[in-house]
């Protein structure tokens, strides 16, 4: 009886913890980046972070190696695994700039994303900033968030939340406003799970903004194929992820062939630098 009870109740409560957070395909990415921790190759534990930001209801649920694997079964097919494996590469990518001198960094969509936090320590050596960008629900619950969980229970120095909506204002109004940002700084923007919600023009207005910083910033995002706006079918997983995303009112606007990457690329006066997934770049800013 107690444990048919806990099950309703973690299948009633809400979601974030304290009840703050608006409902979005980010949880998601919470709750995926939550059940790698569970896995036995301890090299994917990457975002120890993740657990830390569920109800206590769903950290008890995640306990239950039948419940772990129920969740990751409900969820579209294939996203644990595309989200693990996206999670791993942009760590990589973030500790690569670090490693190659990036004097700040941009993460754009922010929502629950816990890097700032779990490179804390590299960051503040190098006396890195970070400045995390949503629509300001989610950096209200991001706010929320890190006060909850941080060891200090405040925000970092070194992280600055500021809210934007992509569609109706440009990186330049919100982040040259900014007096401790600087465009004249190696940069490194990391951009997942956010282009395929946004419309092209808002895309290139992003790669606009990048463009002006100095040679060795970068961009690394992630993006869908063109095909999966007309035919989701076609895709293993696909239809349940296209309509998933109309449940949340973050509907899919944009999808590029790889080429047109490239092409991207080059009228920004930029580069591909190392194509590794299929529906991942990382383009870099060449000399001016």
């Amino acid at each position: 009886i107690i444990a048919i009870s806990l099950v309703i109740i973690s299948l009633l409560v809400v979601r974030l913890r304290g009840g703050v957070g608006p409902k979005s395909t980010g949880y998601d990415v919470v709750l995926m980046r939550a059940l790698m921790q569970y896995e036995e190759d301890k090299s994917i534990h990457r975002d120890y972070i993740a657990p830390k930001m569920l109800s206590f209801y769903s950290r008890f649920m995640l306990k239950f190696g039948f419940w772990r694997k129920k969740i990751a079964e409900k969820q579209s097919p294939g996203l644990y695994p595309l989200i693990a494996c996206r999670t791993i590469w942009f760590d990589d990518e973030l500790r690569s700039s670090i490693s190659n001198n990036a004097e700040q960094v941009v993460v754009l969509g922010a929502a629950l994303d816990s890097r700032a936090m779990r490179f804390e320590s590299d960051m503040k050596q190098k006396k890195i900033n970070t400045f995390e960008l949503d629509l300001p629900p989610f950096i209200d619950a991001k706010k929320s968030q890190i006060q909850h969980i941080h060891p200090h229970h405040h925000i970092p120095s070194h992280i600055f939340l500021k809210p934007i909506d992509f569609e109706k204002e440009t990186l330049e109004d919100v982040l040259l406003s900014d007096p401790n940002y600087k465009v004249t700084k190696r940069t490194a923007f990391l951009w997942e799970g956010v282009t395929m919600y946004l419309t092209m023009d808002a895309i290139k207005a992003v790669l606009s903004f990048v463009q002006r910083h100095p040679s060795g910033s970068s961009i690394c995002f992630d993006f869908i194929f063109k095909e999966m706006l007309k035919n989701p079918d076609k895709f293993y997983g696909g239809r349940k992820t296209y309509d998933a995303t109309r449940g949340v009112d973050e509907k899919y606007n944009s999808g590029f062939q790889p080429e047109e990457l490239n092409n991207l690329a080059q009228q920004h006066n930029m580069r591909i630098k190392n194509p590794v997934l299929s529906g991942s770049r990382v383009v870099e800013v060449l000399p001016k």
